[in-house]
């Protein structure tokens, strides 16, 4: 049996209380040899000393390598990675849509907010004074660079973009598709009066070119959300020219709040390839719909040669999970933190031209 023995080692390994026990008092194999006890440190122990204790008390090699917890590892400073971030911070404050808080290092944060009491909107009713209701409610200040996300349903509703599908009258055209579709024809002729092109049509769907020069199902019409007027059949239309809609609803705001901010008419759209429908602006003022990054450095002094920023959708897309798509009630979004820079686009430029779409 081995006897009880004191390692005296704590000049080289830095550690107090460390003592050998027998082996057979500890259970566990794998802590066989060693004890750690929290005992109060000992006196410092020159080499000297540790050295005759050792002569006296032999250890084997084998428990000599046994570890003595050294200080956890750390990584050594990289100055090249620093390098690299301020490359990063630089790069970043030279593209085309940058918060301030990015130059200085800052996190970055954007906040959406729902605007919350909004009443169903009625035909006639200017919007401007629901926004600042919301505003009100939701206890915020319009300030500048703030956006307002709107639902494009209640902008077509404020502007009666109503329809009757019992006035319409179907042609020839809408009674082919409508048989190749399984949908109403009244239906039909609407979107097609709204349409300069159909794109495909199979049963259940029919997606248009709208007379905007969106690429769409239905052209945009709706039935989900909007009231039946005694019974009759009402569809809602997009709104006449959504930017339009859009910049008079910022002079109003800015009128209003003494503030400069932007605006952006979100709808859903669904996506060619993918599943679910996303927010897009159909209309904006005030920001910059469409970044172009082209000639902007990358990561590692790249230029880039095609990239645009769709920030319009981008901020549709964010607000749409706010939003939501049944009845949710919440058609107003405010947010903050977004710094645009660069002239104003509308959110007509984010359209693709027939030209360069290579799928039509």
């Amino acid at each position: 049996m081995e006897p009880d023995r004191t390692i005296e080692d704590e000049a080289s390994a830095g550690i107090s209380g460390i003592r050998r026990v027998p082996s057979r008092s500890i259970d566990n194999p794998a802590r066989r040899g060693l004890e750690f006890a929290m005992a109060p440190a000992k006196r410092a122990v020159s080499p000297s000393r540790a050295r005759r204790s050792l002569a006296t008390n032999p250890v084997s090699a084998q428990q000599r390598a046994e570890p003595h917890c050294p200080e956890p590892w750390r990584p050594k400073p990289d100055p090249s990675r620093h390098r690299r971030h301020d490359h990063d911070r630089r790069a970043g404050s030279r593209g085309t849509n940058t918060s301030s808080a990015g130059e200085t290092g800052m996190v970055k944060q954007i906040t959406y907010t729902a605007l919350p009491g909004l009443p169903l909107v009625e035909p006639g009713d200017p919007l401007s004074d629901i926004v600042l209701r919301g505003v009100a409610e939701a206890g915020l200040t319009l300030a500048d660079g703030d956006i307002i996300v709107v639902a494009q349903k209640i902008v077509s509703k404020s502007e009666n973009r109503y329809r009757d599908l019992g006035d319409v009258v179907p042609g020839k055209r809408a009674v082919e598709l409508s048989a190749q579709t399984g949908k109403d024809p009244r239906m039909i002729e609407a979107i097609l009066m709204e349409s300069s092109a159909v794109v495909r049509a199979r049963p259940g769907v029919i997606v248009v070119e709208h007379r905007l020069g969106f690429v769409m199902a239905n052209a945009g019409i709706d039935e989900s959300n909007i009231p039946h007027f005694d019974g009759r059949q009402m569809v809602l239309l997009l709104p006449e020219d959504p930017d339009a809609s859009a910049a008079r609803l910022k002079a109003a705001l800015d009128a209003a709040c003494g503030a400069s901010v932007g605006v952006v008419v979100n709808d859903s759209f669904g996506r060619p390839w993918r599943n679910g429908v996303v927010g897009v602006a159909l209309g904006s003022a005030g920001l910059c719909s469409l970044a172009s990054m082209i000639g902007t450095p990358d990561l590692f002094g790249r230029a880039l040669r095609i990239t645009e920023v769709a920030i319009g959708d981008e901020l549709a897309a964010a607000a749409s999970l706010l939003m939501g798509q049944g009845a949710e009630r919440c058609p107003v979004i405010h947010v903050r933190g977004w710094k645009s820079s660069g002239s104003h686009t509308p959110a007509a430029a984010l359209v693709r031209p027939r030209a360069s779409d290579m799928f039509r």
